[in-house]
């Protein structure tokens, strides 16, 4: 049955999404306070009209909106537009960012620009006045979000040339957008689309020093390069995430060009003298496990250093 040609929802197709740089990740709270909140506010629900929530005819959906909470259909409102304008000035205002409580569920959430002005602060000050608002995946899709300010420059400008005229949210830097790999891409707009794709997921396979303090480290797998050394481009991202100080990868010196025919596809040459220098050298670590075992009364395992004079192990030999 060929179901991942006509879905590919139950096909495995290669695409992993990465979160943002600046992405949040929530989860779910109790729905109660906000089902009060609703029915303070003119919603109708279960309990005031059953019949409507059982089936809406078509005269009613011009005069109501459905109303979803936490993914189950509580109400319907007559006034949506002052419904969502009223919960949004909420959670500018009063609401906390991050609220603590019982979760049960989980989303993602990614700081933009409101577009208003805003006075001189920090961070949390921004965040608290309204000004920096975390918008939810779902929410992102009835907003209007310009990558930079050039957009709204345009779009006041000369309006008959913008894009949108309707901008409701700037992001911060257009390189927030992008995830951790997909950050530390040099020119990633001179680059194809794909080769980005690409670049994100074997960017996590590249070896460095993951670490600072590996050598006290008791890790099951590691791995660990010899010489590790800067990038010579360096992004915007790189300097927050620290990409220098602990880089992955070397420079190398590499020559497009047809040799000898071994070199097709995706097959490289390289040379003996760079490798005998220590090009690409790296270190291995693994953790074995084992047990000290006493057998009767005589017999006893010891771990320890074995005495070359006095041991005599076949097949073994003792440095």
């Amino acid at each position: 049955m060929l179901v991942g040609i006509f879905c590919m929802v139950l096909q495995a197709c290669g695409l992993v999404k990465n979160l943002a740089l600046m992405v949040y990740i929530t989860v779910g709270s109790a729905a109660n306070p906000i089902l009060e909140f609703l029915e303070e506010w003119s919603t109708e629900n279960f309990e005031v009209i059953p019949k409507i929530l059982r089936e809406i005819s078509p005269a009613v959906i011009p005069q109501a909106t459905k109303i979803f909470v936490n993914g189950c259909w509580v109400g319907i409102h007559r006034n949506p537009e002052f419904l969502v304008k009223t919960l949004r000035q909420l959670r500018r205002q009063t609401i906390e960012v991050f609220p603590n409580g019982k979760w049960n569920g989980h989303g993602f959430r990614n700081p933009n620009r409101v577009l208003e002005s805003a006075e001189e602060g920090g961070w949390h000050e921004l965040v608290e006045k309204g000004y920096i608002e975390y918008v939810d995946t779902e929410e992102e899709e009835t907003t209007m979000i310009s990558v930079t300010i050039n957009d709204l420059v345009q779009a006041r400008l000369k309006p008959e040339e913008a894009y949108s005229e309707t901008y409701t949210h700037c992001e911060i830097h257009p390189s927030l957008i992008l995830g951790v790999c997909a950050s530390i891409i040099p020119f990633p707009d001179h680059n194809q689309s794909p080769r980005n794709t690409y670049q994100s997921a074997m960017g996590k396979q590249a070896m460095g020093i993951y670490v600072t303090n590996y050598q006290l480290r008791m890790d099951t797998l590691a791995y660990v390069l010899y010489y590790p050394q800067k990038p010579l481009v360096t992004t915007r991202a790189m300097e927050h995430l620290h990409f220098r100080q602990l880089p992955a990868g070397s420079n190398a010196i590499v020559a497009i060009a047809c040799y000898s025919g071994y070199n097709q596809e995706d097959c490289h040459n390289m040379n003996q003298s760079s490798i005998d220098r220590g090009f690409s050298r790296s270190l291995f670590f693994r953790s074995y496990r084992d047990e000290e075992k006493k057998m009767g009364t005589l017999v006893k395992e010891d771990f320890g250093r074995p005495n070359r004079e006095n041991t005599m192990v076949s097949g073994v030999k003792l440095f």
